[in-house]
């Protein structure tokens, strides 16, 4: 019995020296867990900190003048274009008919293709993609330092902050100036935008119409008044009529009857 109790004695020591001992050991899993945790995180951190998400607030600009072919025949290979810079930039005429340069594109780039014109509309080489992924068509990149490779997206599928802008904001537009509202305009095929004025402040000759608008007011303004014309007097001014014309018959006849007492006295002649 001694045996036992001696050997229950020594388990029981056992199990309590593999206390602290087991404690210890899911501490250091758990610190282990938490920090590999927070390494992914910093990492996943890391490697988005140039990527944005593309959003309705944000927009590709692809704004270099490089990356439009007209621009570049004009001497304007370096630079922004399209649009211009500052607050109030304007789209040149050299923009019109899109970034189709092969430099634009990082895929002909890699090709070999690195001057004229590869993405025109009818005449796209197979290295064209949806749009221009090259940083030197990004003025934003460019300006970054990053003038070549491709960054919207980048060979690992990431595009880059410089990739984007803000959306501008869609100017107001003033109440009655829309061309679809307008039947002149519109039968000349101009239903959509601004026509009385144009944003340029230029009012068409299809305004001097009028809109739908001017023209329902019009009718309903004849309407009214052709039927006013056609009702005739209303029932005051009929009894009105009534009461004049009785008042000029007793006029008549009073003025007769002076007339026949006249004659009665009058001695014949």
């Amino acid at each position: 019995s001694s045996r036992c109790l001696h050997q229950k004695d020594f388990k029981e020591e056992a199990q309590w020296r593999q206390g602290p001992e087991k404690m210890l050991r899911l501490t250091l899993a758990l610190m282990v867990t938490t920090a590999l945790g927070r390494g992914e995180h910093f990492l996943g951190k890391n490697q988005k900190r140039n990527v944005t998400n593309a959003t309705s607030a944000m927009q590709l600009v692809v704004a270099s003048c490089s990356a439009y072919p007209k621009c570049v025949s004009l001497g304007l290979t370096s630079g922004t274009c399209c649009p211009s810079p500052g607050k109030d930039g304007k789209m040149l005429d050299c923009c019109q008919e899109g970034p189709t340069a092969c430099s634009a594109y990082s895929s002909c780039v890699e090709q070999g293709h690195t001057e004229g014109t590869c993405c025109a509309e009818g005449s796209k080489l197979d290295c064209c993609q949806e749009h221009p992924t090259s940083c030197s068509a990004y003025s934003k990149c460019a300006a970054a330092g990053l003038s070549e490779g491709a960054c919207c997206p980048s060979k690992e599928g990431q595009f880059l902050d410089c990739c984007y802008s803000a959306a501008p904001a869609k100017p107001a537009v003033a109440v009655g100036t829309e061309c679809a509202i307008y039947p002149e305009c519109v039968n000349v095929d101009l239903k959509e935008g601004l026509c009385c004025p144009t944003a340029d402040g230029v009012v068409l000759d299809c305004c001097s119409g009028g809109s739908y608008a001017d023209a329902a007011a019009t009718d309903t303004a004849s309407t009214a008044a052709s039927e006013a014309a056609g009702a005739g007097p209303g029932p005051q001014g009929a009894a009105e009529g009534a009461a004049a014309a009785a008042a000029e018959e007793e006029v008549d006849a009073d003025a007769a009857a002076a007339a026949t007492a006249d004659g009665k006295g009058k001695p014949p002649r």
